[in-house]
């Protein structure tokens, strides 16, 4: 902050004062012309314009004197003090008596003296300032002209000092974040080919995160996680299309399950690098357009996962999110989904390269994206791989079998707040599958051309209801089309049906820490074929700390 910003500050008060006490009709018994006041006012603009002012610019020992009680300014300050309460005292307490002050005490006194004038005239009902208060608090300006410029120096000295001791005292902190998620829950439902499991289960999942910042501004996340939780979907049918969004099995072994850093580049540039763990939606904004159906119990409602969750993802990655203005923003990355194997590399095996326009307003959020993505089809051990990797039907994550496989991704999402009471949000995605290599269909009896082309499609729309029965509390229901293969060239098989997905749940708000979430959903068609329907509830007790 200027030492001239300060300056302002300081004789501002009196200022307002005289503004609106010569331009307020209701006050004009108070002056009899506008004389005064607005000599006042050009001599408070005069301090306000000053350059900078040091102590070797003073000229006089007159202007270090001490004031004693016998002067008329000491007098003059004494009776302000009284009729306006503009002093309790000074930091020692001792303004009391009638002691001699120092010029920069005296000048301290008037200063809050006029701020203290200012706040009775702000408020509508107090007592105005009269004519001849604002020519006495002129008058001592005049004498103290040189202290109250000091003062904004003196206060412009210490911001500095202690902007230096913010900027070169901060120490690394680390801060630890956990969350524990039990589920009492169960799947049921029969299909044609496999009868579903339909045994209650009990499972849990927690995460501890370690939060550490070396600059006050930056962040290094190490996050653990241990869990033995179950996909409903891929337990009773071998498909993604019932995923949960909260099930994790590590089988009961702590993993490291995120490891990555961010940081300003400047005030609009932030950047993000991972070595482990680091998904698309850590760096491109997927909660804004999904602001409380992002923890739905179903994957496939809470967000668009063919989109965020493509092959790539959840490894070594960098990225930045670039503010264009207040309401703009540009998030990109790229995303090395082996770049820990020598044989493939940062850039040889599967990749996502997604970016995302963001635009936020007041009650409307909106994000374009785009991601071109690729998987080899096998790993170095000539293990399959995840075409697309989204969890939905099977031939939607893998439309060409083993083969290496591109894909295009388009993403479109938005949140709308019709009240406060009341959410809308949704997303649509397409993907264009591409078959980068030729090879047997998986059928295993035809051949798929390099070239060959298969359509995907996913959408959902969310209803949400916060604080409808109790603060804090949110009721959210969803219904989807979950990631399906359509209109694919060739000999590959498409989808017959496409997967479906409705759920419905109620977060209870227990205290800051803790959550109890019941939900229910259906998966209508999880494996493109009509008449495989799963169904499933969840009791989830969430802990926070």
């Amino acid at each position: 902050m200027s030492k001239k910003v300060i300056k302002a500050l300081f004789v501002a008060p009196a200022a307002l004062g005289a503004a609106v006490l010569a331009t307020g009709e209701a006050q004009a018994q108070y002056f009899s012309d506008a004389t005064s006041a607005n000599d006042l006012l050009q001599q408070i603009e005069s301090y306000s314009a000053e350059g900078n002012t040091t102590v070797g610019q003073f000229t006089g020992a007159s202007q270090f004197s001490d004031v004693s009680p016998s002067d008329w300014a000491f007098q003059a300050l004494d009776d302000l003090v009284r009729r306006y309460d503009c002093l309790k005292g000074y930091p020692n307490g001792t303004f009391r008596g009638n002691r001699a002050l120092s010029r920069y005490e005296f000048a301290a006194g008037l200063n809050a003296c006029l701020q203290q004038i200012e706040r009775l005239i702000a408020e509508t009902t107090a007592d105005f300032a009269t004519k001849e208060d604002l020519e006495t608090m002129s008058r001592l300006m005049q004498e103290f002209e040189a202290e109250l410029a000091m003062l904004g120096t003196r206060v412009d000295n210490l911001e500095s000092r202690v902007s230096f001791l913010e900027d070169n005292q901060f120490s690394t902190t680390t801060k630890l974040a956990g969350e524990a998620v039990w589920t009492l829950g169960a799947p049921w439902g029969r299909t044609p080919d496999v009868p579903a499991n339909e045994n209650l289960t009990f499972d849990y999942r927690a995460r501890l995160g370690f939060n550490t910042s070396f600059t006050g501004e930056d962040l290094l996340l190490t996050r653990l996680n241990v869990g033995n939780g179950t996909n409903f979907g891929a337990a009773n049918l071998g498909t993604g299309a019932g995923s949960l969004n909260f099930y994790s099995d590590t089988e009961n072994t702590v993993v490291l399950d995120k490891l990555w850093y961010q940081f300003p580049l400047n005030d609009r540039v932030r950047l993000h690098v991972g070595a482990q763990g680091m998904a698309i939606d850590d760096i491109l904004d997927a909660a804004s357009t999904a602001p409380y159906s992002y923890d739905d119990v179903p994957l496939g409602n809470a967000y668009n996962t063919a989109f965020y969750d493509t092959q790539g993802a959840g490894r070594a990655a960098v990225g930045a999110n670039i503010r264009l203005s207040d309401n703009l923003g540009i998030d990109l990355g790229y995303f090395a989904g082996q770049a820990e194997d020598p044989s493939r590399g940062i850039f040889g095996g599967a990749f996502a390269l997604p970016v995302q326009l963001n635009a936020s307003f007041d009650k409307l959020n909106l994000a374009l994206g785009y991601s071109r993505t690729f998987s080899p089809g096998r790993d170095a051990a000539g293990q399959p791989l995840p075409a697309l990797n989204s969890p939905g039907t099977i031939l939607a994550a893998t439309p060409f079998g083993g083969l290496a496989t591109s894909g295009n991704h388009y993403h479109l999402a938005l949140s709308y707040d019709l009240s406060p009471k009341f959410n809308i949000s949704g997303f649509a995605g397409y993907t264009v599958g591409i078959a980068e290599s030729g090879g047997l269909a998986p059928d295993g009896v035809n051949f798929i051309s390099r070239g060959s082309k298969a359509n995907i499609w996913n959408w959902a729309l969310n209803l949400s209801f916060p604080e409808i029965f109790r603060d804090a509390d949110v009721l959210r229901i969803g219904f989807g089309q979950v990631p399906s293969a359509a209109r694919v060239q060739g000999p590959a098989p498409e989808d017959p049906t496409t997967a479906l997905l409705g759920n419905i749940e109620y977060r209870f708000h227990i205290n800051d820490n803790i959550e109890l979430a019941p939900a229910f959903f259906m998966s209508w068609n999880p494996t493109g074929t009509a008449g495989n329907n799963l169904y499933g509830a969840a009791l989830r007790t969430i802990f926070r700390f």
